[in-house]
């Protein structure tokens, strides 16, 4: 048994998980990792293929496609890793739909390529992929609360965005009741939303870090951690995460 203080805040590694809807500004907020003295160099996981999101970047992309594939870059990054500051993985939701359901249906890439192919998923199935996504979660939230220093990382990912309407509450778009439950998995649950400027008439991005309830009577689930950063972050990036979160623990 050991017995240990709580870590230092200034040096800990966070681990944050931001959703929302399509074209919201998920992947170049993970991508804006590289622009952050924190957080850069950034290893940048791509299975959504968002990667041309970030053209024009220095940021280190791996492409992953199977679970062979995301095997190889957790091992390194568990093992190996003393370059990487931070890894971004974009995104939980795209490594289910196209990875782990296809796994689990044993479509392999030739059945995904036979497009009159259908096997719907059973429960069973649903069960399963869910509990390799749980397997996922927990191993990254390790690379950024391992013993291990000088491997450790913040570690940032992306998700969809669904409504459980018989909740009426909105949540990450994961497998069964993992939505409601993986802000137990992380340190920062953001949802970002898109919206109009009334008075400027221009596209403006906010981060929502807490529970907050919408015009469509909806609930949207927000987790912020000691409550380190603002309840909205406007035109959010990594940096200006970063420094929120630094300031509050010094």
């Amino acid at each position: 048994m050991r017995i240990h203080k709580p870590p230092r805040m200034a040096t800990a590694k966070f681990f944050g998980l931001f959703y929302g809807l399509t074209d919201t500004g998920k992947t170049y907020l993970l991508g804006s990792a590289q622009e952050c003295e924190e957080t850069s160099p950034t290893l940048f996981v791509n299975v959504d293929g968002g990667d041309l999101t970030l053209a024009g970047s220095d940021v280190h992309v791996v492409d992953v496609s199977d679970f062979g594939e995301l095997q190889e870059v957790y091992d390194f990054l568990r093992e190996e890793n003393t370059e990487y500051k931070s890894v971004c993985f974009d995104s939980v939701t795209a490594q289910q739909r196209d990875v782990s359901m296809p796994t689990v249906l044993d479509l392999g890439s030739e059945g995904l390529a036979d497009l009159s192919r259908a096997k719907p998923p059973t429960q069973h199935d649903w069960l399963s992929s869910g509990q390799q996504m749980k397997n996922l979660l927990h191993a990254f939230k390790g690379l950024a609360k391992s013993k291990a220093t000088r491997t450790k990382v913040h570690v940032f990912m992306s998700a969809g965005e669904r409504v459980d309407e018989r909740r009426d509450i909105g949540v990450p778009a994961l497998p069964g009741i993992l939505g409601l439950e993986v802000g137990g998995y992380v340190d920062i649950l953001g949802r970002m939303v898109l919206t109009l400027d009334e008075e400027t008439n221009k596209e403006v991005r906010y981060l929502y870090t807490v529970k907050h309830v919408e015009d469509d009577g909806f609930t949207y689930l927000g987790k912020n951690r000691g409550r380190r950063l603002p309840r909205r972050v406007k035109d959010p990036s990594i940096a200006k995460l970063m420094r929120y979160w630094t300031k509050a623990a010094s």
